[in-house]
């Protein structure tokens, strides 16, 4: 195949890929978009608060990093062109920050939020600190127009995930 061909078919799979998240998914990630995924994607779009709560091998990881690349990508967010060992920035502006539960996250002012698999321990104490840095130090930082994505693999009946989830 010719060169200009090659450049064709690359601009067709981006347009298409901005258009529709299967086919990123499926054709440029590689990976299998489950109906259950489909599901999340949706509500993914339709809510700014989600949180999927769902045992091991269920592809929650997978699909939230395709969806967080996805929106980097193809949607412009705040911040500048960087790297460090803390944060990605791209071209287009976007910038994903990495961050650890239970460190200080004043000041941030991020347009999406994806936490994934937050809980350790399980212990009634190692929960709880848990759920109270999220309700008061990450929580506060989020603006009533940023998405916040909680995604994770429940630890017990009580947890933060089921706490979430009762509240969509």
């Amino acid at each position: 195949m010719s060169l200009p061909n090659l450049q064709v078919i690359e601009d067709i799979d981006w347009e298409m890929s901005k258009k529709d998240f299967k086919f990123f998914f499926e054709e440029i990630l590689g990976w299998q978009l489950a109906d259950h995924h489909a599901k999340w994607f949706h509500n993914l779009n339709t809510h700014n608060r989600y949180c999927v709560k769902a045992a091991r091998d269920h592809g929650k990881s997978t699909l939230f990093l395709g969806y967080l690349l996805w929106k980097v990508i193809f949607a412009k967010m705040k911040d500048k062109d960087a790297w460090s060992k803390t944060f990605f920035g791209f071209t287009n502006g976007s910038r994903i920050n990495a961050k650890s539960v239970g460190g200080g996250v004043r000041g941030a002012h991020p347009d999406l939020v994806l936490l994934d698999d937050i809980l350790w321990g399980t212990t009634d104490t190692e929960l709880q600190r848990v759920a109270s840095w999220f309700y008061e130090v990450l929580v506060p930082t989020v603006h009533h127009t940023s998405q916040l994505c909680v995604v994770g693999t429940p630890f017990t009946p009580t947890d933060l995930y089921t706490e979430l989830e009762r509240r969509e």
